[in-house]
């Protein structure tokens, strides 16, 4: 089953550039019908092979609780003496879409 794309006006009512576009798929209703009685089947069957670490796609968690984590296993590993220097990256992938080249994401979608 395929969804239709759409392209919706960020910048309403003002006339958008290729930038100022979001791109929302539509479904089917039957495909909407499926999902919401195999979502959790789906969830408890996914959940097995994602790293708990991916906690971004897990309900209920986020980025706090690997940052919780990441603190207490510094705390562990500076008291055994067994770091002494350690840092961390932050990315903040907010804007993520904001950043893909929608001119080539466009030119995909008439392709097909």
């Amino acid at each position: 089953m395929t969804g239709r794309l759409i392209l919706i006006n960020k910048v309403f009512p003002k006339i958008p550039t290729v930038e100022e576009l979001r791109p929302i798929t539509t479904c089917s209703p039957i495909r909407k019908f499926m999902e919401l009685h195999l979502e959790e089947k789906l969830k408890n069957h996914l959940r097995k092979g994602i790293e708990k670490s991916q906690t971004g796609f897990i309900r209920n968690l986020g980025t706090d609780i690997n940052l919780k984590r990441y603190i207490e296993n510094w705390k562990e590993l500076k008291e055994h003496k067994a770091i002494d220097k350690q840092g961390v990256i932050f990315i903040d992938l907010k804007s993520a879409f904001d950043t893909v080249p929608h001119d080539r994401l466009l030119k995909k979608i008439k392709q097909e």
